[in-house]
């Protein structure tokens, strides 16, 4: 290419380099008859994953339970939990808008259920039917993402008895086990 035809058009160049902190930069170098400049952009890229914490939950029914989320979108947040897999509306236990705040009870909501402002589910008072998949869906400029857990409830018997298990050889080392 000739020094003239350098002169008539400016050559762009674009470099896209990732960052080990979830950032990507954007180099444009652009080449002129008398100037180079150079401007760097840095643009945020999706956040961190959504979990809960922990996955799984067992407790037993009365009690109460606080379901942590980590990672997902940050910022200004819809936080939505809904009972079973689907995150569909008539799923829906209780939702919380972070801007302007407030917090949407859902048709799926039987009145023990809550969220904080952080996105923690709370359920006060279980009982056998709580027991199940819930899925939450953070929702935020960034996107959205989805988790899903399990709650079990456990029964604990009135009264129970323990015996070892005899044989023509003596006890073992398996116990019986019978609830009364």
């Amino acid at each position: 290419m000739s020094e003239t035809e350098r002169n008539m058009a400016d050559i762009y160049l674009v470099l896209l380099l990732g960052l080990s902190d979830g950032e990507t930069e954007v180099r444009r170098r652009c080449e002129g008859p008398k100037v180079t400049r150079q401007a760097v952009l840095l643009a945020s890229m999706a956040a961190a994953e959504l979990l809960l914490f922990p996955e799984d939950l067992n407790r037993l029914p009365g009690s109460s339970i606080r379901w942590r989320i980590s990672g997902g979108p940050s910022g200004y947040v819809n936080y939505t939990w809904y009972r079973a897999n689907a995150s569909i509306e008539a799923n829906m236990l209780v939702s919380y808008i972070s801007s302007p705040p407030s917090w949407i009870p859902g048709p799926a909501n039987a009145g023990w259920e809550n969220v904080t402002q952080k996105g923690y589910l709370t359920i006060t008072e279980l009982e056998f039917g709580d027991a199940g998949n819930y899925s939450i869906v953070v929702t935020g400029i960034e996107g959205s993402q989805e988790d899903t857990g399990q709650i079990q409830v456990w029964g604990k018997p009135d009264s129970y008895s323990v015996s070892p298990a005899r044989d023509n050889h003596g006890i073992q080392e398996v116990g019986a086990i019978s609830c009364l």
